[in-house]
């Protein structure tokens, strides 16, 4: 808990129009004394606080700042709980708990940025997410008309994008997906030279994962023009599965399971596509081995790669459209697919989705 002490005494000292010197006086210290709180480097001692709240003519609670630690313990109660609601799949609570939030705190454009994200696509038929997609466009065009922290505009301006090309202006979206920053101008390139030590050590290591992830996610946009044969899109997603064992050499994958699941789901499906079955099925096998690692990993956990050593995984700072797991959706597909009707009965498919059934929920 936060003492505000430093910041209010400074304050009504302040719009009182004394010096540390006259203050110091009237309380009967050096004025050495009232800097030092002042910097927030000690408290007075507490047969000082009345003393002190007097002579400003304000309550014990005004000058320690309760106000300050009770909004403070309440923004995070909310902040917290919206957190692990997404983290669980539980879109519909996190909104809602996000709304109770901007109750309380109308103006805050953190919250106001987590409910246009969860918004975007929420909704069980498609009316309902065209509704919410449209207010998530109003309330990022809010934010950006009037917030000032450029984190936070930079993460609304690339989400907006999204909302606006499914339920917006398209143009619109691609003009402003075009003022974005690009790869060489974000705070994990620049921040660096000025950081040292852990400091550094981790805005590196998070600036990897996150061009890790670039990667594969550039690799999966371009492939979503019909413009490669099965075998070339197998060797580019070998070469995304080859960077992740670059910077995931001691396979200790967390977050990243689910990427690596995907590729080795969709190397799969185009082995069968093209006949080898074999090896498909020995690239489902691993997908759901990636999909259960994933889907059983603890609440919070460190990498301990070369290049991510040092940085950790919180299932609470990640977020779920759905409260069914990895392993439920593949197993799912197994099932209904098209794909493998002809092998359904397979001992290896039936193998595969039996060890999915342990964990699906």
């Amino acid at each position: 808990m936060t003492i505000h002490i430093a910041e209010n005494l400074k304050r009504m000292r302040k719009e009182r129009g004394l010096t540390q010197e006259a203050l110091a006086d009237f309380v009967g210290i050096s004025y050495q004394a009232v800097s030092k709180w002042e910097r927030g480097d000690g408290y007075p001692d507490i047969t000082l606080l009345p003393v002190i709240a007097g002579f400003f003519g304000v309550t014990l609670d005004d000058l320690v700042g309760m106000n300050e630690i009770h909004n403070k313990e309440k923004y995070d109660e909310f902040n917290l709980k919206a957190g692990k609601l997404a983290s669980e799949g539980k879109i519909g609570e996190a909104i809602a708990t996000l709304r109770e939030g901007l109750k309380a705190f109308p103006s805050d454009y953190h919250f106001m940025a987590e409910l246009a994200c969860y918004l975007d696509g929420y909704g069980k038929t498609k009316e309902e997410r065209q509704a919410n997609g449209e207010e998530a466009i109003r309330i990022s065009e809010r934010i950006l008309e009037f917030c000032t922290d450029t984190s936070i505009r930079n993460d609304v301006q690339a989400n907006i994008c999204y909302a606006m090309k499914r339920y917006g202006d398209k143009e619109k979206a691609r003009k402003m997906a075009e003022s974005l920053p690009n790869y060489y101008k974000t705070a994990q390139q620049v921040l660096p030279i000025f950081l040292e030590g852990r400091e550094r050590q981790e805005c590196c290591k998070s600036g990897i994962q996150m061009l890790a992830y670039c990667f594969y996610a550039t690799v999966r946009d371009m492939l979503k023009d019909d413009v490669y044969t099965p075998e070339e899109r197998i060797a580019l997603r070998r070469k995304v599965l080859s960077m992740y064992e670059l910077v995931y050499e001691d396979g200790n994958y967390l977050f990243t399971h689910t990427r690596v699941a995907d590729l080795y789901e969709d190397i799969a499906a185009d082995l069968m596509e093209i006949g080898q079955l074999d090896e498909a099925l020995e690239h489902w096998s691993l997908a759901a081995d990636h999909a259960i690692a994933y889907d059983t990993l603890p609440d919070s956990a460190p990498y301990t790669s070369l290049l991510t050593r040092d940085l950790m995984y919180v299932k609470a700072n990640t977020s779920t459209t759905n409260e069914y797991n990895y392993a439920h959706f593949m197993l799912r597909f197994m099932q209904k697919s098209d794909l493998f009707a002809p092998v359904r009965e397979d001992p290896r498919v039936i193998a595969i989705m039996e060890k999915l059934k342990k964990v699906a929920n």
